[in-house]
């Protein structure tokens, strides 16, 4: 698992309790890490995470590589598509936070995992 620390003020911690509570067996929410705890700390406010690591190589060290051939692009834009869409059908949001470093990739390319960030950032964040 991963250990996550953010800044109280970058947090909705009352959205991360609920992700944290919420079972993401479903198949609409199966690319998508699942946050095991989150608390915040009394002395310093940060708030912390762990949750699942994410399977595969981040598009962000993927990129970093050289680039995608069109067809795995093309694939990946519409699984990315397929997830958000099928998210619609649940309570499930990410806010508009969609970045390289978020989504995860496997060995062929295709979408493998996906950090939620959006669900666990405050408006400010």
């Amino acid at each position: 698992s991963v250990l996550l620390a953010l800044p109280g003020w970058a947090v909705d911690l009352e959205r991360a309790k609920w992700l944290e509570r919420l079972p993401l067996r479903q198949e609409d929410c199966q690319n998508i890490v699942h946050v095991w705890s989150c608390h915040q700390e009394g002395c310093t406010g940060n708030v912390c995470f762990q949750m699942d690591y994410p399977r595969g190589e981040s598009l962000e060290a993927r990129l970093a590589r050289g680039l995608l051939e069109v067809e795995q692009g093309r694939k990946l834009c519409s699984s990315l598509l397929q997830m958000i869409m099928r998210l619609q059908r649940t309570v499930f949001r990410l806010w508009g936070v969609l970045d390289a470093s978020m989504v995860f990739l496997d060995e062929a390319g295709e979408l493998s995992s996906l950090v939620p960030m959006g669900c666990l950032l405050s408006f400010e964040g």
